[in-house]
C-alpha cells in the first residue's frame, strides 16, 4: 500500500522519457563546448589582447566535469531502472540510452582534460606539446565516433520504444 502523502511515482515511460530528455540536454551542453573548442576562430590564430577575448578553457573544463557527472548519474539511474523490473525496463532503448550516456560522459571527460591542458598552456605552463595534444585529440575523436555510431542505434531503438504502449 502506498503512503497517501508520498509523491506519485512516474510511470516507466515517463521516467525513461525524462532521462532521455536529460541526456539530450547534457549532450547539447557538451556539444556547445566541443564546438567552441574546435571550430576555427581568429581569436585562436591572432590572440590580440583587447581585440579577441581568450577562450576560457578552465570554465569549459569545469562545465564538462559537471556534465560528465550528470551523465553518469543519468546512466546509473537507467541501470537501476533496468534492474527494477518495471514495465518496459527491458526494452532495448533503456540499455542503449544508458550506454550512450556513458559514452558521451567519457567524451566530456576527455574533452575536459584537453581543455585543462590548453588552459595550462595558455598560462605558459610547460608540459603540453603539440604531439601530446594530437594524441589526446585522436583518442577523443575515437570516442566521439563511437558515440555517434551508438546514437544511430539509439535513434532506431527510440523509434521502437515510442511505438510501445504501456499497459493501463
Amino acid at each position: 500500500m502506498q503512503d497517501a502523502n508520498a509523491a506519485p511515482r512516474p510511470s516507466s515511460v515517463d521516467f525513461v522519457g525524462g532521462e532521455a530528455v536529460r541526456v539530450h540536454e547534457l549532450l547539447r551542453q557538451y556539444f556547445d563546448i566541443h564546438e567552441r573548442t574546435f571550430k576555427f576562430s581568429f581569436r585562436k590564430v591572432l590572440p590580440i589582447p583587447g581585440l579577441f577575448e581568450a577562450l576560457d578553457y578552465r570554465a569549459y573544463q569545469d562545465s564538462l566535469r559537471s556534465i560528465h557527472g550528470d551523465l553518469i548519474l543519468a546512466a546509473d539511474a537507467l541501470a537501476k531502472h533496468r534492474q527494477s523490473g518495471a514495465p518496459l525496463s527491458d526494452h532495448p532503448f533503456v540499455p542503449d540510452l544508458e550506454a550512450y550516456a556513458r559514452e558521451v560522459a567519457d567524451a566530456a571527460r576527455r574533452l575536459g582534460e584537453i581543455c585543462l591542458a590548453l588552459q595550462h598552456k595558455s598560462e605558459a605552463r610547460r608540459g603540453y606539446n603539440a604531439a601530446t595534444y594530437k594524441s589526446e585529440v585522436t583518442a577523443y575523436k575515437a570516442v566521439v565516433a563511437t558515440y555517434h555510431e551508438m546514437g544511430g542505434r539509439l535513434n532506431v531503438s527510440f523509434a521502437a520504444y515510442r511505438g510501445v504502449r504501456t499497459p493501463s
